[in-house]
């Protein structure tokens, strides 16, 4: 039986969210090069901060750019204070 299942998203958004999360992706694995940072490294930040996090689940949620906004601001949070303290004197 090979029944097509109708999505409630259009082909648009589809395209669309595509295109944002690999956006978001590509600003995250940008702020991870910048402060020297590794999928690893982010995991145990995550997990350290609360969210319990393992290397190859981000790196599937990179690669799909499939992840939930906090998920991404958290991310973001955290890779950002990485980046002021390297300033800090």
């Amino acid at each position: 039986m090979n029944t097509k299942i109708k999505s409630s998203r259009s082909e648009k958004e589809i395209e669309l969210d595509n295109l944002f999360g690999n956006k978001a992706s590509r600003i995250i694995k940008s702020k991870m090069a910048f402060v020297d940072m590794n999928t690893e490294g982010l995991a145990d930040l995550l997990t350290k901060s609360g969210r319990p996090s393992t290397p190859q689940a981000i790196r599937n949620k990179l690669r799909e750019g499939n992840f939930k906004a906090y998920w991404y601001l958290h991310v973001l949070y955290l890779l950002e204070n990485l980046e002021n303290s390297k300033y800090d004197i």
